[in-house]
Order: C-alpha cells, then sequence, then structure tokens
C-alpha cells in the first residue's frame, strides 16, 4: 500500500537515542530519510490509478538519486546509502536493490521528474546503493505467514513485547518454515571463513 510522508524527527525537538531508531541513527552519525511512495488504492483526482507498478519503485529511486544530486551540499555520502525495510516495505526495498542503475525505469523516472535524467530520457545519475537491509521482506505471499512466525519466534520478537496470544499456534506455524525452505531445493552455500 501507498505510504505517506511522516516526520521521524520533529524539528526543534529532543530524540531519545535509547527508544528511537531514528535517534539513534541520527546519534551515530547517520543522515535519515524516511520516503513515501505510490502505491495501489491510490486513485488520482481524474480518477487515475498513479500508484500502478512500478511507481513504488520508481518513487524509491527517486528518492535515492535525491541524495547523489545533492552530495556536496549534504552531510555524510551518498556512496554510502543503506535502504531498509520491513515486510512490504523489505519487498520494496529488495526490489530497489535488485533494480539499481537499471536503464528500464528511466522512462518512469522522467515521467515524474526525478533527477537525474538528462532531455533525451537517460539517467544523469545512479540509483544504486551500498546495502539493503530487508528485514522479513513479503515477496513470496503464499508463504508469508510461515516466514514472519518463524522469524518472530527466532528472535524472540513477540516474547520480547508480550504480544504472543497463541504461542502453541505460532509455533506449530513457524515450524512450517523449515519444510518451505527444504521445498525450494536452493543449493546450501557454505559460509567462508
Amino acid at each position: 500500500m501507498a505510504s505517506y510522508i511522516k516526520a521521524g524527527v520533529t524539528a526543534g525537538a529532543s530524540c531519545d537515542s535509547t527508544t528511537s531508531n531514528v535517534g539513534a541513527a541520527l546519534k551515530a552519525g547517520y543522515v535519515f530519510a524516511d520516503v513515501a511512495n505510490r502505491s495501489r488504492g491510490l486513485v488520482g483526482a481524474d480518477g487515475s490509478a498513479p500508484g500502478t507498478a512500478p511507481a513504488a519503485v520508481v518513487d524509491a529511486k527517486a528518492a535515492v538519486r535525491y541524495p547523489r544530486l545533492n552530495d556536496a551540499v549534504m552531510p555524510g555520502s551518498a556512496e554510502r546509502i543503506v535502504v531498509n525495510g520491513t515486510s512490504g516495505g523489505g519487498a520494496l526495498s529488495t526490489v530497489l536493490g535488485a533494480a539499481g542503475n537499471d536503464s528500464e525505469y528511466d522512462p518512469y523516472l522522467a515521467a515524474i521528474g526525478a533527477a537525474g535524467i538528462d532531455t533525451a530520457g537517460h539517467s544523469t545519475l545512479r540509483d544504486d546503493m551500498l546495502a539493503v537491509n530487508a528485514y522479513c521482506p513479503i515477496t513470496d505471499l503464499g508463504n508469508a505467514y510461515v516466514a514472519y512466525e518463524w522469524l518472530d519466534d527466532i528472535l524472540r520478537t513477540r516474547d520480547a513485547t508480550g504480544s504472543n496470544a497463541h504461542p502453541a499456534d505460532a509455533a506449530e506455524i513457524a515450524a512450517r518454515f523449515a519444510a518451505y525452505e527444504k521445498a525450494l531445493n536452493c543449493a546450501t552455500r557454505t559460509a567462508r571463513p
């Protein structure tokens, strides 16, 4: 679904780095940007559907281009952009990472007036990033609940927040994840020392 601009930090207010992820990032010297995007369900004033694919990815790519354009005048470095997302945002972050510098998006970027598209419709800015942090990206809708329950179980998220009303059910769903992964028939990779 579409996300909307929201203030991660209120101008003039203090930001507690012990209770706020944004505050912790700022205290560590990071530049933080919260990005909105168009997506399904959005209806334009003319009745059009401006949020149809690939609008969400195009908006995210435009957001990556902005610090690249302004790298010389902003703190930090646009060479060290890290994108973060959870759930649907994790899926969007995953696609954004995989589609860095893909010229197929240039016409869509030109249509919204994104930075770094010349008059011939070609990109003059990069929109790749250093890293993607995708927490439980929902890229496989048929197995999303299994993946979430497994991740919540491994990280003890619900235990920490006291929100696990049905622990036996959650454990049973999480247990299905191993069978799901095995069914994918992916080659096992060995970590290098």
